[in-house]
């Protein structure tokens, strides 16, 4: 007669010794982690007309702030529609950048 096979969970899974494992260090980094100047640099060079938008609602937004306080309100009321001029501008350059990036990467794919 043919023994039984024994099928109980501690015959089928072997016992590990968990000393035996060791930590594995995590591997080198494949790339070079840039800073902050090296990524704002790139990026930059990317889209140049981002920075340059916001630059400008930056200057546009501070003087139309200044002169809320001081000067006509005519005056303040034509500086913030600049302001918003100068954001749209900026949303377009970040859109249009998007844009021609995915075109040029799907062109060398």
């Amino acid at each position: 007669m043919a023994k039984p096979v024994d099928m109980s969970p501690a015959s089928i899974i072997p016992e590990v010794n968990y000393k035996d494992l060791s930590y594995l260090p995590p591997p080198e980094p494949y790339y070079v982690q840039e800073g902050l100047r090296e990524k704002l640099i790139r990026k930059t060079k990317e889209n140049p007309f981002v920075p340059l938008g916001v630059i400008f609602t930056t200057v546009v937004l501070t003087v139309g702030i200044s002169t809320m306080r001081s000067i006509s309100g005519r005056k303040s009321q034509m500086l913030m529609r600049m302001r918003v001029g100068g954001q749209a501008f900026a949303i377009f350059a970040m859109l249009a950048g998007i844009y021609f990036k995915t075109k040029s990467e799907k062109a060398s794919q």
